[in-house]
């Protein structure tokens, strides 16, 4: 931009001013223009980053879960037993994650680690019906997570 000014005969007080308006928005970047393109923690998002879309991945089932939020914000597992779900990982204030189990072969037990706070005054059901799929959201207010959506579908 102040080559371009320069060959076209502008003054230098108005090269500068170009300039020194490019360094302000190169510094409006943070320190995002010194890190690496990735899709973990300490890395700039890029279009296909889990973070920033509501891909679901999967997640291997094992009878205690803690999502990681730096690997998505959308996850799925297929419950083959008892499952407890720990509070998310990594999170930051206003995440919303989505979990969504499908029960193979059989009811699953799904409860929650004490530290998601369930809705006051609703019965959470811990049984998820065999062939049946719940979802789950939770959010993080920036010290804790709330249970906001409870929702199953029977096959």
């Amino acid at each position: 931009m102040a080559i371009s000014a320069i060959s076209n005969g502008e003054s230098s007080s108005s090269v500068r001013t170009k300039i020194n308006s490019s360094f302000t928005q190169l510094n409006a970047l943070g320190d995002a223009s010194t890190k690496n393109v990735g899709t973990t923690a300490g890395t700039v998002a890029a279009g296909n980053d889990p973070r920033l879309t509501r891909a679901r991945t999967a997640l291997t089932f094992a009878s205690s879960i803690t999502p990681n939020c730096d690997d998505g914000l959308s996850r799925s597992v297929t419950l083959t037993g008892d499952c407890v779900i720990g509070a998310p990982t990594n999170p930051v204030d206003g995440y919303i994650i989505r979990l969504k189990f499908l029960a193979s072969g059989a009811d699953r037990e799904l409860t929650f680690n004490s530290s998601i706070k369930l809705p006051t005054g609703i019965t959470y059901e811990a049984t998820v019906v065999a062939g049946s799929t719940r979802i789950i959201e939770l959010e993080y207010n920036g010290t804790s997570w709330m249970m906001i959506k409870n929702l199953e579908f029977v096959a």
